[in-house]
């Protein structure tokens, strides 16, 4: 499975590749380098990834432990609350709504409205928000979709469970004014 999956996207960058330059030497040369960055991201792997990212980054800590030499986990959170249940459901509805035809913009003005902190906000452009919901918008049905399946599955989160097989040495940052995942759910981490 994953050695066809590896081998497969390697062959599809190459075509990519190939099809960009015109040439087969050029993409081989480019492609080459690949094996010589193999030892380095295995033997020093560091995790940094924020909100979902640092979620992905605690399983893969914890199911492959080997694999892991540090952990830096920023805004993250172990399982969600009730809130943030209910919070990620109205978010999976809005998102269905908007995969079904309905206004993609005031899913964005919900995700700002429980995300950004005042501060951040005070220090945007007057139309930030419109903008960005006007972009979000624009998003094609499946990415709606995409957030849909997300959210829903965000409503299911509980990693509690697979905390005590983390074994790397690991660094949690929560921000103060994080209105996503509050700076205590850091702290629980």
């Amino acid at each position: 499975g994953f050695i066809i999956a590896l081998v497969a996207g390697l062959l599809s960058i190459f075509c990519v590749l190939v099809l960009l330059f015109k040439d087969f030497m050029q993409p081989v040369t480019i492609l080459s380098a690949i094996p010589l960055s193999i030892g380095g991201a295995f033997v020093a792997l560091v995790l940094v990834l924020c909100f979902i990212g640092g979620l992905v980054a605690l399983v893969v800590a914890a199911r492959w432990p080997e694999r892991v030499r540090r952990l830096v986990i920023v805004t993250a959170t172990a399982a969600l609350d009730g809130p943030m249940r209910e919070k990620a459901a109205l978010l999976e509805r809005r998102a269905r709504e908007a995969a079904a035809g309905g206004d993609g913009a005031e899913l964005f003005r919900l995700v700002a409205a429980g995300t950004f902190s005042a501060p951040f906000l005070a220090r945007q452009p007057a139309d930030w928000i419109e903008t960005r919901a006007a972009a979000t918008a624009t998003m094609p049905r499946e990415w709606f979709e995409a957030l849909a399946g997300l959210m829903a599955a965000l409503g299911t989160l509980d990693l509690s469970g697979l905390l005590p097989r983390i074994a790397a040495p690991t660094l949690v940052i929560g921000a103060a004014l994080d209105r996503t995942f509050p700076v205590e759910n850091s702290r629980a981490l």
